[in-house]
């Protein structure tokens, strides 16, 4: 096993913790009798597909309802509001894929770890819920944004674990702090959507020069 290797966190250690908790992942908005998983994907499915086509507004649960020929009462056992079931769908983000390879130089891990938090986040569904979470107030989305905030920090104590293990390793200057370099990347990354969201980007070539960026200021 390698330096690297034995720094990778355990994700099915992370996502226990996740649900023990009561306030993040999928299993933790469950309660009741068991779900049918079909009508689950279902639902889901049709959350995802309004939300990309009309926005956050849309994805009520009359609209889904509607669309799936489940009952009101059966989204209702499973989230109790859409901010919920938003944040739910933003908390399905890969962690595995975001996985550090020590068989990859550190840029290519790098590239590949911004490729896809860009590409995920550039998704329609992933922009509407993220606006529509921040916008909505009140009591009741308290929960979806612990939610959110869980899932955000799920991945940024993966990014943190493997970019230190990396230092060790020698590939990165002692001094560059994770957390940091998780901010700027993400930072970059929804920034590059939401103020080219109505123009035609070259994915590669941005992906590129966010990559740049970064292992400029952070590779010895």
């Amino acid at each position: 096993m390698t330096e690297i290797q034995r720094h990778i966190p355990d994700l099915p250690a992370l996502e226990s913790e996740r649900q023990s908790s009561g306030i993040a992942g999928r299993a933790g908005l469950r309660n009741g009798r068991p779900r049918s998983d079909e009508v689950e994907e279902r639902i889901r499915s049709a959350a995802r597909e309004l939300l990309a086509s009309s926005g956050y507004a849309s994805m009520s649960f009359e609209a889904i309802s509607q669309a799936t020929g489940a009952s009101r009462s059966t989204i209702y056992r499973r989230w109790q509001t859409r901010g919920e079931l938003a944040a739910d769908l933003l908390g399905d983000f890969p962690l595995e894929e975001i996985a550090f390879d020590p068989s990859e130089t550190v840029r290519a891990q790098i590239e590949r770890f911004i490729r896809r938090i860009y590409l995920w986040n550039k998704r329609p569904f992933v922009i509407a819920a993220v606006s529509g979470l921040s916008s909505e107030g009140g009591p009741e989305n308290l929960k979806a944004i612990d939610l959110l905030r869980r899932v955000d920090q799920d991945a940024r104590e993966h990014f943190s674990v493997t970019f230190e293990a990396m230092k060790e390793a020698g590939s990165i200057r002692e001094s560059i702090d994770p957390k940091t370099i998780y901010d700027i990347v993400t930072g970059m990354v929804y920034t590059s959507i939401n103020w080219h969201r109505d123009a035609f980007v070259d994915d590669d070539v941005l992906i590129e020069q966010i990559t740049n960026v970064i292992c400029d200021g952070i590779l010895r």
